[in-house]
């Protein structure tokens, strides 16, 4: 049978921040705590990134349904954690919004649990605390997991993300930004902490 399996992090290309939970994790339909952030990105970096989910996904969904009949196998369908972006009208902007989650807290399969803290800097690679509000200019730090949905038939990836790198942060609604304290001074925070493509320096979905 097919088991979910870790993959190698990367970076996404930069986007527009849609509705980001990723200062404090979103407790509304799951009490533990979910992170989460939509990223719009247009142009080749969009269409490549699509391209290589979209390829993982149809491999996973392949390798679910191998030992199948072939009815069984017509019951199941793609899922890919993505979309093509549509104006009010029904056509295409032209830009792809990608959906990427992280639980907040992680059942490792020694029975402990693991609490996740998103990764956050700057466009210097520095720790931030700063709240990323909707329309931020960022990239995600994130890796592909194959996910297989049996109750609805589905099968493909997930994009897990432990880090989020902002080069101008927007002002609108936050969807789980901080807004800032009055009087309130940082810390001075200089940790380099982005991490490269292999996950250095970020907290890791974990073995779940």
């Amino acid at each position: 049978m097919a088991q979910p399996t870790k993959r190698q992090y990367q970076f996404s290309p930069f986007g527009e921040a849609i509705h980001p939970w990723v200062n404090k994790p979103d407790t509304k339909f799951n009490d533990d705590g979910v992170y989460k952030m939509g990223l719009r990105v247009s142009g080749d970096d969009a269409i490549k990134l699509a391209a290589e989910i979209r390829a993982a996904s149809e491999a996973y969904l392949e390798e679910v349904t191998a030992e199948m009949t072939p009815g069984e196998r017509k019951k199941w369908t793609l899922y890919v954690p993505f979309k093509e972006e549509e104006d009010d009208n029904g056509n295409p902007t032209g830009a792809i919004v990608f959906d990427f989650k992280q639980n907040a807290k992680i059942k490792l399969k020694s029975g402990g649990i693991k609490e996740v803290k998103m990764n956050l800097v700057d466009g210097n690679g520095v720790a931030s605390s700063k709240a990323i509000f909707g329309d931020s200019t960022v990239r995600t730090q994130f890796a592909l997991r194959d996910i297989k949905m049996t109750s609805g038939k589905q099968a493909g990836v997930r994009l897990d993300f432990c880090g989020v790198q902002w080069t101008k942060l927007g002002t609108g609604s936050a969807g789980g930004g901080f807004g800032k304290v009055e009087g309130f001074e940082g810390p001075g925070e200089d940790t380099p902490s982005f991490g490269n493509a292999s996950g250095g320096g970020a907290t890791p979905s974990g073995d779940y």
